[in-house]
């Protein structure tokens, strides 16, 4: 009975007709707009960047958009931010974000209007940092921290860090906390990062950025997007929302963001 079980499949597949597969992906994601809006209540931490997406089959280096006129308002001040370099544009000098305020971002391109605006939320800080040695990665550290979870409830955040100051702005790298399970709870010695690159005694430096909700998902979601699949069984994919009009892809988010750093040991 087996025999004949196999020698019928064998059969029902040879007689499958062999095509060329075409996903017909040429056209997709053909010249779309792309914002990332960052701004903060730090100085030193304002981001704004602005491309254009091309054909999914060229493999073509991502094109910056250089002659957008990008204008932030927030209760009737208007700040115009200026083009630096490869789509990058910069705020007006001393502007900050300010906690409890609301913020619109108009980005005009090609004639075209693209909105989206984001709510500065109340900080987190972290009481303090140590380290350890990564036990899967020997030359690396994992990271943990100390803090009280604020009394708000349904708050969000993100978490990024820098060696010796220079930022690990990597999607991969970041790490996200949310509220929703475990309002206003103190936290001891929880694991922030792993991996971390660095030698012993470099300064960390770990920054924390309120967010809100909708980030908070499209950075997960990103991130799960990312993972390597599960042999045999891939993952189909998340989509992906944004907050910006008009069809364009990404993000526009204001934050409070704090600081803490610490010199990395291995105990």
């Amino acid at each position: 009975m087996r025999n004949i079980l196999f020698i019928l499949s064998f059969l029902a597949l040879a007689a499958c007709e062999r095509e060329e597969f075409n996903p017909k992906l040429g056209g997709y994601n053909k010249n779309l707009l792309v914002i990332e809006g960052l701004i903060t209540t730090s100085p030193d931490i304002q981001r704004m960047q602005i491309t254009r997406t091309s054909n999914y089959m060229d493999g073509l280096e991502i094109k910056s958009v250089e002659n957008a006129t990008v204008t932030i308002t927030c209760e009737n001040s208007n700040y115009e931010f200026t083009h630096s370099d490869k789509g990058i544009y910069l705020p007006p000098a001393g502007f900050i974000a300010e906690i409890g305020k609301t913020y619109k971002l108009s980005v005009m391109v090609d004639g075209q209007n693209y909105e989206a605006e984001s709510t500065v939320s109340q900080p987190l800080a972290l009481d303090s940092l140590s380290s350890e040695r990564d036990e899967f990665e020997d030359d690396c550290f994992r990271v943990k921290g100390w803090f009280l979870d604020n009394a708000a409830k349904d708050e969000h955040f993100l978490f990024k860090y820098a060696v010796n100051d220079v930022m690990v702005d990597t999607l991969t790298k970041w790490s996200t906390y949310s509220d929703m399970l475990t309002n206003n709870v103190r936290f001891e010695n929880v694991d922030l990062f792993y991996g971390v690159e660095a030698n012993e005694r470099d300064k960390v430096t770990v920054y924390t950025f309120s967010i809100s909700k909708k980030y908070y998902n499209f950075i997960n979601d990103a991130q799960k997007n990312l993972q390597p699949p599960i042999p045999f069984n891939p993952s189909p994919g998340i989509r992906i929302k944004g907050n910006i009009s008009n069809g364009a892809l990404g993000f526009f988010q204001a934050s409070a963001v704090t600081q803490k750093s610490a010199r990395l040991k291995k105990y």
